[in-house]
């Protein structure tokens, strides 16, 4: 499972990821620091996080 999380506040991002990581250990995490750097990304996502 692909998962995008867009946030810029680094602890927020990790944290998130970090909970990502203990119920799903074969996800990918890919992070975006901003909106318009997720919507330019090439990438395609089954859940993404808007914080």
């Amino acid at each position: 499972m692909r998962f995008a999380v867009c946030d810029d506040e680094a602890e927020l991002h990790r944290s998130i990821s970090d909970n990502i990581k203990l119920f799903s250990p074969g996800a990918v995490i890919t992070g975006f620091s901003s909106g318009a750097e997720l919507l330019t990304s090439p990438d395609s996502f089954d859940i993404i996080f808007l914080i």
